[in-house]
């Protein structure tokens, strides 16, 4: 069963979409378009609202809570690298790229792009801390002054 719930962020209103007691869904929305389960999902809920609590305060959290990502396997092992970028710190698309071109063959920083503007669990899946090989911000599902801001925070 599906649950859907709400999480009013500093920087806007996030919606949270779990399923059977994982997270499957982080992402900034403009509308509460329909109500949440309050009833359903609650320990993966619980952690998920701490972790957000936690990463807002400006601090960053110590824990994960459960997920379960929906993608292809290439996207899957992006979002693995991603979430390996450190708190605070940053990496181009073309180092994602490279760090998979270390176990297949070649890989092309768009295509990296490509799976990182799909992740499905913003913040927690840090898809704001990829940026242009140049430096730039580059580009993000919810708005570049929404990862400007991210970034700011994790400083």
């Amino acid at each position: 069963m599906v649950s859907v719930h709400f999480y009013d962020s500093p920087l806007g209103l996030i919606r949270l979409t779990c399923r059977n007691g994982a997270l499957t869904e982080l992402v900034f929305t403009d509308l509460r378009d329909e109500e949440s389960s309050d009833d359903l999902d609650t320990e993966v809920v619980t952690d998920t609202v701490r972790w957000l609590d936690t990463y807002f305060s400006g601090s960053e959290p110590d824990f994960l809570p459960k997920m379960k990502l929906h993608g292809t396997e290439f996207q899957k092992r992006v979002w693995e690298l991603i979430s390996k970028v450190p708190y605070g710190s940053t990496c181009s698309y073309g180092d994602i790229a490279k760090k998979l071109a270390e176990n297949n063959s070649r890989m092309s920083a768009q295509a990296v792009g490509n799976a990182v503007g799909r992740n499905p669990i913003a913040i927690i899946i840090p898809c704001h801390r990829v940026i242009r090989s140049d430096g730039s911000i580059g580009g993000y599902a919810f708005g570049e002054d929404l990862k400007k801001s991210l970034l700011e925070l994790e400083r």
